[in-house]
């Protein structure tokens, strides 16, 4: 296949067009807000003000789709330990007992987070990305069988431009 798109760059839509780099000639991925290089909130993230964690299944699948990826958030400052007893968590109006899992997560933002993974989906030589453009609406085939591509607005002008696609993921979250 030649052409996927994804809208948004939320981590679903990032790690979709990293599964989908291994299938498609060209993955795009479409994003409304301007994508900071460093670990900066973006204005469409919710929560993105809030501490954040990887949990150790979480961190093994980034770690499997991106080697060194642990490393890299680590020298970045994210704080290794384990979730049940590194946390204290208050949940239904009380605070859990701590314990060990001999479980390792990480512990950081979520900006962190989103900017290493950004970075190295950034990387593939298959994946671009089209910033602080809007997906307007769906393409499809004359008989409205199949949807053929998106629709979009580069820059919040009124000039829209038709994008074809194989293949259209929407991670947008709205």
């Amino acid at each position: 296949m030649k052409h996927a798109i994804v809208i948004g760059s939320s981590m679903a839509g990032l790690l979709a067009a990293r599964a989908l780099s291994t299938r498609f000639e060209q993955v795009t991925v479409l994003e409304r807000d301007h994508l900071p290089e460093n670990a900066q909130a973006r204005k469409g993230v919710p929560q993105g003000q809030h501490a954040h964690g990887l949990l150790a299944a979480g961190l093994n699948s980034l770690e499997t789709l991106f080697p060194g990826f642990t490393k890299d958030l680590i020298e970045a400052g994210a704080l290794p330990g384990d979730a049940a007893e590194s946390i204290r968590w208050f949940q239904f109006g009380t605070y859990k007992i701590r314990s060990h899992s001999g479980i390792t997560g990480l512990f950081m933002s979520r900006p962190l987070i989103e900017s290493k993974v950004y970075a190295a989906v950034k990387n593939l030589p298959n994946v671009s990305f089209v910033e602080t453009c809007s997906v307007i609406d769906l393409t499809s085939s004359k008989d409205k069988t199949r949807v053929t591509g998106v629709q979009l607005s580069l820059d919040d002008y009124a000039i829209f431009e038709n994008l074809e696609a194989d293949l259209v993921v929407d991670a947008s979250g709205r």
